[in-house]
């Protein structure tokens, strides 16, 4: 299972917001109110241990499909979504509420590390994202698997 699928995973399980919106994968699509979890490219090594092992990041961002007009009622509503979902990520973490991740990997902490704002818009319509950061320790070095 990809990091990926167990943060998906864990987010549907526990988090209300999502349990109602549900999520999708590196795909946003034009329908307001959807979510959806994305890869954000960086440098997954934090720090490298004596015994081969190491701390690792996995950055990725939740963004949000929502009108774009001069209703204020649209804005306030995405924010307080997104505020929702920085303050349950917080609480998870303070609670050692982590992603369940696959043999070798521990989680070691889950982050907010941008707030809500708003990436792009088009037409009538806004993409709203936040970006999050969960870091992870790899016990050891993982060898090529071979036949």
């Amino acid at each position: 299972m990809l990091i990926l699928d167990c943060l998906r995973l864990f987010f549907l399980e526990n988090c209300p917001l999502f349990s109602e919106k549900g999520m999708r994968i590196n795909y946003l699509p034009d329908i307001p109110y959807t979510f959806s979890l994305n890869l954000v490219s960086v440098n997954p090594i934090v720090k490298k241990y004596a015994d081969g092992g190491d701390l690792r990041q996995f950055v990725f961002t939740f963004a949000m499909h929502n009108f774009y007009d001069c209703e204020e009622e649209n804005s306030m509503h995405t924010i307080a979504n997104f505020e929702y979902l920085a303050n349950w990520i917080e609480q998870a973490n303070n609670n050692n509420l982590l992603p369940e991740l696959f043999n070798g990997f521990t989680p070691v902490s889950l982050s907010v590390i941008s707030t809500v704002h708003q990436k792009s818009h088009k037409a009538a319509k806004a993409v709203y994202e936040i970006k999050c950061k969960l870091l992870y320790e790899r016990k050891e070095a993982l060898t090529i698997w071979e036949d």
